[in-house]
């Protein structure tokens, strides 16, 4: 017996020979089949994320500190300018140090405009007059009369010579022979020499010339020359001892005098 096959399905239409779909779709006819021969649609390039976000799974976020608010920032004020510095304060400190008096006088004046006018350095003002100060009284006192540049500058090594009126010398400039007004008391630079034949308190009997380049001490130098004024001043005089001091010393001098009293009356 024989069974009757029914025919085979027309195509559709666009199927174009293509096998029609096992399973219909309950939507609607089922897609077209894709055209083995068409190229590929290239999908879309993904979006370029900034290095700062890439960031698996966490969005960039902006991390500030407590309390600080960043629509502040154009209420701050700019920090005020430097004030300028008073102009004569550098000259005076500098001056100070080579021309002591003008420069104590160019602080003052310095410091009394910086204040007036609230520009900087008063603090140099200040100094410049100190220093001033400092040197022109320590240098006149100290430093100068305790060179021997100084004693050269001032005539203390200079032979004094004859004598025919009173006249200031150093103790360093006596030699044998000259006569003293009156005796030194104590340490004294300068003394004064009058005429021989003139009431007089004592003579230079003797120069003691001392040795060395370190001061001694004062014992050591007194001891010294009155030690060669004993040998050297006639036998029965009355003998004073002039030594020099540290600082003239310092200074260059280096020897002793021994002086004989006058007579009562002469």
């Amino acid at each position: 017996m024989s069974a009757s096959v029914p025919p085979p399905a027309e195509p559709g239409p666009g199927s174009e020979g293509s096998p029609a779909p096992l399973f219909a779709s309950p939507d609607g006819p089922a897609p077209a089949a894709p055209d083995p021969w068409s190229l590929p649609v290239p999908a879309a390039p993904p979006p370029v994320v900034p290095e700062s976000e890439r960031l698996v799974g966490y969005a960039p976020q902006t991390h500030l500190a407590d309390g600080w608010d960043p629509r502040a920032l154009g209420t701050l004020a700019l920090p005020a300018a430097r004030a300028p510095r008073e102009r004569l304060a550098v000259p005076a400190f500098v001056l100070a140090w080579v021309l002591a008096p003008v420069g104590a006088v160019l602080g003052v004046v310095a410091a009394v405009r910086a204040r007036r006018t609230r520009r900087r350095g008063i603090g140099l003002a200040v100094a410049a007059v100190v220093v001033g100060l400092t040197v022109s009284v320590v240098v006149p006192t100290v430093v100068l009369p305790s060179s021997g540049a100084w004693a050269r500058a001032v005539g203390a090594t200079a032979p004094l010579g004859d004598v025919t009126l009173p006249t200031g010398a150093y103790a360093r400039q006596l030699r044998d022979g000259h006569c003293l007004g009156s005796l030194p008391d104590g340490n004294v630079r300068r003394v004064t020499v009058v005429p021989c034949d003139g009431p007089h308190a004592a003579t230079v009997v003797a120069v003691v010339p001392l040795r060395g380049s370190t001061w001694p001490g004062d014992d050591e130098v007194l001891r010294v020359v009155e030690t060669r004024c004993r040998v050297t001043a006639p036998s029965g005089t009355d003998v004073v001892a002039l030594t020099p001091t540290a600082a003239g010393w310092r200074a260059g001098d280096r020897s002793g005098l021994c002086l004989a009293r006058a007579a009562t009356g002469t």
